[in-house]
């Protein structure tokens, strides 16, 4: 956190007018005149801060944290305005360079998950282990039916696919998922979780 506090010591506060009214933006850069690498580099500076404060997957997050991103994003929409509006940028490479491929957990350590829930008894000590599993690994649609199938409660089964599906990498396959719900009601309360971002 030091570093950040350092970094906004050095910075120069700009008052940016936006649709949603005036935002006052640290920007740090060498000299009075901003450039565009140094809007870009406080950009990402703030989407890092973002990221750390968005909510583990399966827990709620707190009004400070909600009204700090909501304070970062008009921070980041103040930004934006010092980028022109004329000009071509070519992202082509750079899309190519960035592209990422997330992969499910592998195989391996999917078994030793699964070992490891069969050991509980307690339905919410199961949730718990997939809970902080779910906060450091993605799953594909297979696995998570594999893990709902330990669950023998419609409830449970739910609790557990709220941890999983914000971490499935293979969402196409979601649709695998709602035979294991008996009840109709079950089957719904799936659906609805099933169509979340």
């Amino acid at each position: 956190m030091l570093p950040i506090f350092i970094i906004l010591l050095l910075a120069e506060p700009v008052k940016v007018k936006t649709p949603r009214g005036d935002v006052v933006v640290n920007v740090s850069g060498k000299e009075k005149d901003v450039s565009i690498k140094d809007v870009k580099n406080s950009i990402l500076d703030r989407l890092e801060e973002i990221e750390k404060l968005l909510p583990k997957p399966g827990t709620e997050m707190t009004h400070m944290r909600r009204k700090r991103l909501i304070n970062l994003l008009e921070q980041i929409a103040g930004l934006v305005e010092f980028i022109p509006s004329e000009g071509v940028i070519s992202i082509g490479d750079t899309l190519k360079k960035k592209e990422t491929v997330i992969e499910g957990m592998d195989d391996a350590s999917f078994r030793k998950l699964v070992e490891r829930l069969n050991q509980e008894e307690f339905s919410e000590d199961k949730l718990k282990i997939l809970e902080v599993a779910a906060s450091h690994n993605y799953f594909y649609v297979y696995q998570v039916c594999k893990v709902l199938e330990g669950f023998t409660d419609g409830e449970d089964r739910l609790k557990a696919l709220r941890l999983l599906w914000p971490v499935v990498v293979d969402r196409e396959n979601g649709f695998k998922i709602l035979s294991l719900f008996e009840f109709e009601d079950e089957k719904s309360q799936a659906e609805k979780i099933l169509k979340e971002d």
